[in-house]
């Protein structure tokens, strides 16, 4: 067997590594730690694997782990040799997960590893089948260690020849070996017959029991079954009562959708009657029932008003006058058409006759200015409630200081609620004062407007009675006043309005309230006071700052300045409202005017105000023509004052009702959001509640089934068979127990023979190793003995006395020069027999002195024309002795690691 090249993927300190090696010597000279004893391991891996042998399961040596690559990557290796006269390439990675081994045959490359055998450790017996050694054996043979054998007894049929391996007792002892490996030796073993005589025994005698307990067990299950059934009988009446109520609940839903639906159809006072009909509590029917009735009370005034309004219309037009009237240029007008165009001029004239400013104003920024006072205001209240709680600090910090002095001077500790009291007293500012001012300065001005109002109000209605253009005038005046005083009425703090809106101002600028009372302090509760007092003024200092940069941002000098100043703005903003809405309004006026002169036949050429001069002119005639019409216009104007009296109690009441109907809704929603919510949760509650039943059900059926099953399965178990299974299986359990003693004495008798024998075989062996150790010895041990029976332990004759010697009692040189002679003499035995095996030396030649050693080179030489060698040394000696056979050779390489 010559191995030719070695690849190594990854294994121990090597990676991506190639060897080629010679035919004979292969030199490996390097220092300790260069990797020569992991270079011989990935041999012999690279050939055997990494499995135990011996065993039926895999195994791994504890190699394994130790020659695993470092870098942690691929673990494999790829090696070239040659046997029985051809050459294979065999691959192998050795992790576990992936562990492969594959087999070419060279030079072709051809795959043949099926053709190999693979035994229950899941490796294949490439090198077994030609050799006829496994790992173990290999190694002992072909690695020289310092000690024993491991596989001696596997050895002994190897080392015999053919013709020796045929004897009769060899094959009776096979036999016998064979029949004691398949009855065993334990009865928990799997596969032997003693270990399923042993199983069935167990199983009969657990059938046994199984039938001796079966008529109790399937009574207490025919038990636990009837109970069962009375509770899947409960469980599905209660599934069912579950099921109608889900049917209640869907009902439940589909009505309160129509309710809901409903909710936003209900509009006229007859459709409350069915919310009144379906209401749930008193209090919902209570409530419907007052919204009807407000409904009833509008939808009557409703009534009412088109009823007077038709009355109108008829009265209106039995009263129109029969004959046209002409004037002028004028075309046909109707009587309507001309009190509309006279209210409307009326109206202009009042725009046209109010004083106006030639100033002009810039545009007031009124939301910013609102948010500046909101965000003032809470400025001012922060800095306040922070100024209290400085000044309540402040008490609480010389309440402490006092404490304090006092304790260290022995006297009592005085009260501080009297300095507290004194020093808290009212802090009005000056914004509340300005304020108040100004409110006061309101209230003095109202009473005067409210006269001028009422006074100008009975102007009006003289002047209206008489039927003068100036009193359409007045009654515009009189609007003006009474808005005015109607505006401070609200603005009123005892109406509601703006006063109402400065409550948190007045709130904040309120006296403080009186401090309570302070308990003594400690020494680190006065540190905590100082901490709290700082941080509350510097929080007080940062609000003022923000409220002077408010003050700044609108060039006030504090305040109650800014708060003049919004009250001018808003003023401002009004008037610029007012004048923008009077401009408007009085173009839209005279567009109007305008519009109707022209299509009453005025020239358009004309100046607006000759064309009004005009018409009224022509009317004031047609008025001395006409008294009746006068009357009928005066009539006219009555009705049109009640009209517009309906039209705004109309207008309310439609408020009203929008008002109504959107509280009812809200609350009708807000009542139908808590039934469904009620309804979902009933829903979820119920639907929890069936699963929980259906999956107690679930299980009952699964259990009850199981019972049924066990109660078949046990009904099968008949006590008498199972005795007698018993018996039997008892009865050959006692039978293999005789049948192993009997073989075991026979095999015992034969091996006695044997062993007799076997020392008569071993001869050849013995001369063998004779000559190699005084080979190695330069003929001082001569005679050296390899008994097979003790795992071919090693004794040699001693010189001189002639006595004998184990190789335990020699010197640790002698001990390896006897070692190196059994292996080789193992090595020429076995390979005589088939063909010359490799050598492995792993610096075994350290103990050897210089005469010993050139005698043992010069005969690993010899060995080397004919065998593999593989030499691994740390030292200089073997290279320097063994130079002059490796110069010029092709057969022998000397091979540095690095």
């Amino acid at each position: 067997m010559i191995i030719r090249e070695l690849h190594i993927g990854g294994f121990g300190k090597w990676r991506d590594a190639t060897f080629p090696f010679a035919p004979g010597l292969n030199l490996f000279v390097a220092p300790n730690e260069a990797g020569k004893t992991t270079l011989l391991q990935a041999i012999v891996s690279s050939l055997y694997g990494m499995k135990r042998d011996y065993i039926r399961v895999t195994r791994y040596l504890e190699e394994y782990e130790q020659y695993y690559p470092w870098d942690r990557g691929a673990y494999q290796t790829v090696v070239r040799y040659s046997l029985g006269g051809r050459s294979f390439r065999l691959q192998r990675h050795f992790e576990k997960e992936r562990e492969l081994a594959k087999l070419f045959r060279e030079p072709e490359l051809a795959e043949i590893t099926r053709e190999y055998q693979e035994d229950r450790r899941k490796e294949y017996n490439f090198i077994e089948r030609h050799l006829g050694l496994n790992r173990s054996m290999f190694t002992d043979v072909t690695w020289v260690k310092r000690q024993p054998l491991h596989a001696a007894k596997h050895l002994l049929p190897v080392l015999l020849r053919s013709e020796e391996n045929d004897p009769i007792v060899q094959r009776i002892l096979s036999g016998l070996e064979q029949e004691l490996s398949a009855i065993g030796k334990k009865e928990s073993a799997e596969t032997t017959l003693l270990g399923k005589a042993g199983r069935q025994l167990g199983k009969a005698q657990e059938r046994l029991q199984q039938a001796e307990a079966a008529w109790q067990a399937v009574s207490h299950l025919t038990a636990e079954l009837m109970e069962r059934e009375l509770s899947l009988q409960q469980l599905q009446k209660q599934q069912a009562r579950f099921l109608v109520q889900l049917e209640q609940i869907e009902r439940s839903e589909q009505h309160w959708q129509q309710w809901w639906q409903r909710s936003f159809e209900t509009k006229r006072s007859a459709d409350f009657l069915h919310w009144e009909e379906a209401a749930s509590d008193p209090a919902e029917g209570e409530m419907h029932r007052r919204v009807r009735e407000s409904l009833a009370e509008i939808e009557a005034f409703y009534a009412q008003y088109q009823a007077v309004i038709a009355a109108q219309e008829a009265v209106s037009a039995s009263d129109s006058p029969q004959q046209t009237i002409r004037y002028l240029s004028f075309q046909e007008i109707a009587d309507e058409e001309w009190q509309s165009w006279l209210k409307t001029w009326y109206a202009y004239c009042a725009y046209e006759e109010r004083p106006q400013s030639e100033e002009q104003e810039d545009a007031v920024p009124v939301e910013k200015l609102q948010a500046d006072f909101r965000r003032g205001l809470q400025l001012h209240k922060e800095a306040e409630e922070l100024r209290e709680e400085v000044y309540r600090l402040q008490l609480a910090q010389a309440a402490a200081e006092r404490d304090e002095r006092a304790r260290g001077t022995g006297q009592a500790e005085q009260p501080a609620d009297a300095a507290g009291q004194a020093g808290a007293g009212p802090l009005l500012s000056r914004t509340t004062k300005g304020r108040r001012q100004s409110q006061a300065g309101a209230n003095r001005a109202m009473p005067l407007l409210l006269a001028s109002a009422l006074l100008s109000a009975l102007i009006t209605a003289g002047l209206l009675w008489y039927g003068t253009p100036l009193g359409w005038i007045s009654a515009l005046l009189t609007v003006v006043l009474g808005g005015a005083a109607a505006r401070l009425l609200i603005s009123s703090p005892k109406k509601g309005g703006r006063g109402q809106t400065d409550q948190p101002e007045k709130a904040l600028l309120a006296e403080p309230e009186a401090v309570p009372k302070t308990a003594p302090v400690s020494g680190a509760g006065r540190e905590e006071l100082g901490q709290r007092l700082a941080r509350c003024e510097s929080e007080k200092a940062e609000r003022m700052r923000q409220i002077a940069a408010l003050l700044a941002e609108w060039n006030v000098p504090d305040w109650e300045a800014f708060l003049t100043y919004r009250e001018k703005l808003l003023a401002q903003a009004h008037r610029q409202e007012a004048k923008r809405t009077d401009e408007q309004e009085m173009h839209r006026l005279r567009t109007q005017l305008e519009m109707t002169m022209i299509r009453w036949g005025i020239p358009p050429h004309l100046p607006f105000a000759e064309s009004a001069a005009l018409v009224l002119q022509e009317r004031q005639t047609w008025e001395q023509m006409s008294r009746e019409q006068q009357v009928l216009l005066e009539k006219e104007l009555n009705q049109e004052r009640l009209r517009a009296q309906l039209a705004a109690e109309w207008e309310k009441r439609d408020q009203e009702r929008g008002k109504l109907l959107a509280e009812w809704e809200e609350s009708v929603r807000s009542i139908l959001e808590d039934k469904r919510t009620e309804l979902r949760q009933l829903r979820q509650e119920t639907e929890s509640e069936l699963r929980r039943t259906e999956e107690q059900m679930a299980d009952l059926r699964e259990k009850m089934a199981q019972a049924r099953g066990e109660i078949g399965r046990r009904g099968e178990h008949s006590w008498a068979k199972a005795k007698s299974e018993y018996d039997e299986a008892l009865q050959q359990v006692d039978d293999l127990l005789t049948r192993r003693e009997a073989l075991q004495l026979a095999k015992e008798t034969l091996q006695s023979v044997l062993e007799e024998w076997h020392r008569d075989l071993s001869p050849d062996v013995n001369q063998l190793a004779s000559e190699v150790a005084a080979r190695a010895t330069g003929g001082r041990y001569q005679d050296v003995r390899l008994d097979p029976n003790q795992g071919f332990a090693i004794h040699t004759a001693t010189p001189g006395s002639h006595g004998v010697a184990a190789h335990s009692a020699l010197s640790s040189g002698t001990q390896d020069q006897l070692y190196f002679a059994q292996r080789v003499a193992l090595l020429r035995r076995i390979s005589a027999e088939r063909e010359p095996l490799p050598l492995f030396l792993d610096d075994h030649f350290i103990h050897y002195d210089e005469e010993r050693l050139s005698h043992a080179l010069a005969y690993v030489m010899e060995l080397a024309e004919e065998h593999q060698i593989f030499l691994f040394s740390c030292q200089e000696r073997e290279y320097r002795l063994l130079a002059p056979y490796l110069e010029n050779s092709e057969r022998h390489r000397l091979q540095l690691l690095v």
